[in-house]
């Protein structure tokens, strides 16, 4: 809903926190692969979102994100 949200406010971008992946527990690459594959499946749409950042904490994190871009973008 965030994404239809920043289309319908005419924003060009938004970002996301990881939340609920640090000390709630949340599996970091269940996280990456909801986030992401949402993400992609809404900006293949029609949209104006020209950029969207997602804010995570260290460098396991970023790593987990960018393996399950590259599965994603196979």
């Amino acid at each position: 809903n965030s994404l239809k949200l920043a289309d319908e406010h005419h924003l060009k971008s938004i970002a996301f926190p990881a939340i609920s992946t640090g000390i709630f527990g949340f599996p970091m690459d269940r996280c990456a692969k909801i986030m992401l594959g949402t993400t992609i499946d809404y900006l293949n749409g029609d949209t104006g979102l020209e950029r969207v950042t997602f804010c995570l904490y260290g460098g396991e994190a970023y790593q987990i994100f960018a393996n399950e871009l590259e599965k994603l973008s196979r």
